[in-house]
């Protein structure tokens, strides 16, 4: 067991899981979460915010940061040798996150999708989010992936989602031992209370692999599949 890392650094796709890992973290090590990441489009790391992450004896984050050259120069000059990285099979993380901008509160508030979107229809908003996030998911975690094969000095922890739904508390329980402890892990609980079918707390929904395929319309599970990455589908195992 390697020595433990107390400053966990967990980047990921959008919906792959992201807050209820972060949760249990925080459950299990005692973590406090710090948001040191920018919002859309940037993504970059707030360099304030990183030094206040650092400042604590123990603390989690990394929301959705891409390893830009920013990204990655701020992680180099803090040292961190070690990071988990969270990916899911794009179509689904685009379903989930479909899903996700009905809750009311981001529906209130919203500010990362472009103004027409709440215009659209079911049908038409999903079609629009294939077009213009499938892409950039794809993108996204090729990239990391790179950044896994190539870089001498930062360790990445792959993470699929499609593992992790399999069994949440071994792939969790192999995370914590990649950061060096051997512990098992204290899983949040989900509430019955959902907006849009999602728990608050953890944005649990179904926690599902393949729910492009019984929640799209067919036209639209043959434009997720026409648009598929298939190297890189072929490489994570996304069938």
């Amino acid at each position: 067991m390697t020595a433990p890392v107390f400053h966990l650094i967990i980047p990921g796709l959008p919906k792959s899981a992201n807050v209820f890992i972060q949760r249990t973290m925080q459950l299990t090590l005692g973590c406090t979460f710090v948001r040191f990441v920018s919002s859309e489009p940037s993504r970059n790391i707030l360099p304030d915010k990183f030094d206040e992450f650092f400042a604590l004896h123990r603390a989690v984050g990394g929301e959705h940061f891409p390893p830009n050259e920013h990204n990655l120069r701020l992680l180099a000059a803090h040292d961190v040798r070690k990071i988990a990285v969270l990916v899911r099979d794009p179509r689904d993380a685009v379903i989930s996150w479909w899903r996700h901008l009905e809750r009311s509160d981001i529906k209130a508030g919203h500010r990362s999708e472009p103004s027409y979107f709440y215009d659209l229809s079911p049908e038409e908003k999903l079609r629009d989010l294939i077009v213009r996030r499938l892409p950039d998911y794809q993108t996204r975690v090729a990239t990391w992936l790179d950044v896994a094969d190539t870089s001498p000095t930062l360790e990445c922890y792959i993470n699929r989602f499609e593992t992790f739904a399999a069994d949440q508390r071994g792939a969790l329980r192999t995370m914590l031992a990649f950061f060096g402890h051997d512990i098992d892990p204290v899983l949040p609980d989900i509430d019955d209370a959902r907006d849009a079918g999602i728990d608050p707390k953890t944005h649990f929904r179904r926690g599902r692999v393949g729910s492009y395929r019984d929640e799209a319309p067919p036209e639209l599970v043959r434009l997720f599949d026409e648009r598929l990455d298939r190297g890189l589908a072929v490489r994570m195992g996304w069938t």
